[in-house]
């Protein structure tokens, strides 16, 4: 059900997206929880795609990633921010946007190399590697487990319908 794909982008490509998102410009915005309505600890995102319109100056930017992915309708795209902090996990969460029945699927695309991991509720633990992808039906149950190694843990988190649902 959980597909990992790696090298996702050319070289150049992921490089160049690697270097915006980690760069002292990029405007991330501040939110107090990672997974609404918890009590987990806050994060900076930034949301390239959100309630069928574009949010961001820098959506081009990911079009290789929705190329990818091939999606026929988005719901939300947003990128990732954790910094190395203690306690910084999220809580286990569906990405049920607003979507009743959860047919839809989760993309998470890695920026950066660390120790921090996507957690299934089942125990399965995926890596944080660059320019690596996991997508998985959104009705399953998972948590980012914040780095301890790296100032920042940075993922693209997407949620869209395909049609192999």
């Amino acid at each position: 059900m959980i597909k990992i794909k790696n090298n996702v982008l050319n070289k150049n490509t992921f490089k160049s997206l690697q270097k915006l998102l980690m760069c002292n410009g990029f405007p991330w915005f501040y939110a107090k929880h990672q997974v609404k309505n918890s009590g987990d600890s806050s994060f900076m995102s930034h949301t390239f795609f959100e309630n069928h319109f574009v949010n961001s100056n820098y959506f081009e930017t990911i079009f290789p990633l929705i190329n990818y992915l091939k999606p026929i309708a988005l719901i939300n795209i947003r990128a990732n921010l954790l910094l190395n902090r203690k306690n910084v996990n999220s809580e286990y969460h569906r990405d049920n946007i607003p979507a009743k029945t959860l047919k839809h699927k989760t993309a998470i695309f890695y920026i950066n190399t660390n120790n921090g991991y996507t957690q299934f509720y089942d125990g399965e633990k995926i890596e944080s590697i660059e320019n690596r992808m996991i997508i998985f039906p959104s009705k399953l149950p998972h948590r980012a487990v914040a780095q301890t190694d790296t100032d920042q843990r940075i993922v693209i988190n997407f949620n869209y319908f395909d049609n192999t649902i």
